[in-house]
């Protein structure tokens, strides 16, 4: 990944894949990672989630080989986990990301969709406070909300633990709350049967 500034663009953020035979077959079956990075993109747009817009589409170029491309607008700030992890962070800040991401969560399950890959790294802070979802190829269709809220909370309950270090052990917690809130309480109390079987040794 890296970022790049072509004369009379805007920054853009380019991603590079190699060309190898596993990933053609890939390509001519639609389901190779920047076909999926756009797919995810679209359906996290039409979700209402916050997500850099993809530049055009994918194409071949020859670098120190074949490879892969695929531009991407380019957002300035943070990952979550960094300001998780700095200590001049207000706990107020944590506080407000934590609620983010839990709005981000709620947002991928009333469009009945899932990110497989939702860490705290996969979240970019903005200057501006905007709290934007990058790397979309893990973002599927899903068929049980309560299976889906379950292994993003559980892929994020680790992590989101790091934000509790310095706030206090319960600043995770609204994120987690806001993320339920499009489930019933049913499905609310089976999401926590389930992170709880989880964590059993």
């Amino acid at each position: 990944m890296w970022l790049v500034h072509r004369p009379g663009q805007e920054p853009r953020t380019l991603k590079t894949w190699s060309v190898t035979p596993v990933r053609l077959v890939q390509i001519a079956l639609g389901f190779a990672r920047p076909q999926r990075q756009i797919a995810g993109a679209r359906r996290l747009g039409r979700a209402g989630v916050p997500t850099p817009a993809i530049c055009g589409s994918w194409r071949f170029a020859r670098r120190d080989g074949w490879v892969i491309e695929l531009d991407h607008v380019y957002v300035e700030g943070r990952t979550a986990m960094a300001l998780a992890k700095d200590p001049h962070t207000s706990g107020q800040d944590i506080r407000r990301i934590s609620h983010r991401i839990g709005d981000i969560v709620a947002a991928l399950l009333t469009a009945d969709l899932l990110n497989r890959d939702f860490k705290l790294n996969n979240v970019i802070v903005a200057a501006d406070g905007e709290v934007w979802l990058i790397d979309t190829d893990g973002v599927r269709r899903i068929h049980s909300r309560v299976d889906g809220a379950a292994r993003m909370l559980e892929r994020l309950g680790l992590q989101l633990a790091v934000m509790a270090t310095r706030p206090g052990p319960a600043v995770w917690l609204p994120a987690m709350r806001r993320a339920l809130r499009p489930l019933p309480p049913q499905q609310r109390r089976e999401v926590a049967r389930l992170l709880r079987a989880h964590r059993r040794p």
